[in-house]
């Protein structure tokens, strides 16, 4: 019998903080302050099991959905929408101009999250450097993610017994009707 060495090409399985070694250039060019921010920010999203942080090509990082290939990078998104936040908007659809709001303050998933604290978690979030605020999106995401899972699970528990209730009364229903036969039931 001959036994194989296992080569496994991810040791960091279950890592939220996933760095692709080809970045190692780059990490060594930074302080020793940096490094320790990546150590920490990798024990911070530790707990994260739905979203990665990712070091890969630069040190710009990126937060993507785990186990997805297609995943987008959320922080890239979050950042392209930094810009037009509280700004006057001007849309025209189909030649029709549609202007004279405001985009809100703050992103669309701290609304979502924090909802009247929204702006103020934002505005802590932006202090923070990339790093660390790709992993707070992380977990940010992760929250937002079980919340719909949880708000899926109720929906279906909820249409599980209504579906119940109603074949509880059309049983009742049934059972009336036998009844109503075995006393009242009559040949014409």
């Amino acid at each position: 019998m001959q036994v194989s060495p296992i080569h496994n090409s991810n040791q960091n399985f279950g890592m939220s903080l996933k760095i692709n070694p080809n970045v190692k250039n780059e990490l060594s060019k930074q302080s020793v302050e940096y490094l320790r921010s990546v150590k920490k920010v990798g024990e911070d999203v530790k707990e994260v099991k739905l979203f990665d942080v990712i070091l890969d090509g630069s040190l710009t990082p990126q937060v993507k959905k785990v186990g997805d290939p297609k995943s987008i990078d959320y922080f890239a998104e979050l950042k392209e929408e930094e810009p037009y936040l509280g700004k006057y908007c001007y849309t025209a659809i189909d030649d029709t101009d549609i202007s004279g709001f405001f985009n809100p303050t703050s992103p669309n998933i701290f609304r979502d999250l924090y909802k009247t604290k929204a702006d103020q978690r934002y505005q802590e979030f932006k202090k923070l450097d990339a790093l660390h605020q790709a992993a707070e999106l992380s977990k940010m995401l992760e929250t937002q993610e079980l919340a719909k899972k949880a708000k899926k699970g109720q929906d279906d528990l909820a249409k599980i017994k209504q579906m119940q209730e109603q074949q509880e009364l059309e049983n009742k229903k049934a059972s009336m009707i036998g009844e109503l036969l075995r006393k009242f039931k009559t040949i014409f």
